[in-house]
């Protein structure tokens, strides 16, 4: 099977809707979503057969626990909004996390798993965003975007998060794990 994301405007304005697909080996449609207000830009599959979604949005994906992200402080507009990272089942219709990385204009790129289920997750931002204690960078010292590496464990819990990028604008777009992690 195949996974696909696909984002387009909404009746032609400025908010995005998107979809995750389910694609059989045949070219045949298993299962979709409708994500409205999201952004998806990257999708990966763990060794158990889970679909990891990333992008941003106004909103996030799936059955979620809106308390995991004050999406208030971005205006619930489209153009400040959250990164997010979104589990979902094998079946790409049950949604196991949703989670968001800060507010403002965070704009998350790529997605990649590890064996254990660990998401990994790349991008930029220029809000605010959460760092862990020893980030390898912790302020924004860009005069545009700095980029970010996060990686939540396979709950959806934070386990490290910092920025990347010098004096000038920087923009992380994909990542790639070994099997070391």
């Amino acid at each position: 099977n195949a996974f696909v994301v696909l984002s387009a405007p909404d009746n032609g304005g400025p908010l995005i809707v998107s979809s995750l697909v389910k694609v059989t080996a045949d070219g045949k449609i298993l299962s979709s979503i409708v994500m409205p207000n999201v952004q998806a830009t990257g999708v990966a599959v763990d060794t158990s057969g889970n679909v990891y979604i990333t992008g941003w949005g106004a909103t996030l994906p799936g059955n979620t626990n809106f308390s995991k992200c004050d999406l208030s402080a971005a205006g619930g507009n489209y153009y400040t909004s959250s990164a997010f990272v979104a589990k979902f089942d094998s079946s790409a219709t049950n949604t196991l996390y949703s989670v968001c990385l800060g507010y403002g204009t965070v704009r998350a790129q790529g997605i990649a798993v590890d064996r254990a289920g660990n998401a990994y997750v790349v991008g930029f931002e220029t809000g605010s965003f959460p760092v862990t204690p020893g980030a390898f960078r912790s302020t924004l010292t860009a005069t545009g975007p700095s980029g970010f590496v996060s990686k939540l464990d396979s709950s959806g819990q934070l386990v490290y998060s910092t920025l990347f990028g010098g004096s000038g604008e920087d923009r992380v777009s994909a990542i790639a794990v070994d099997d070391l992690g």
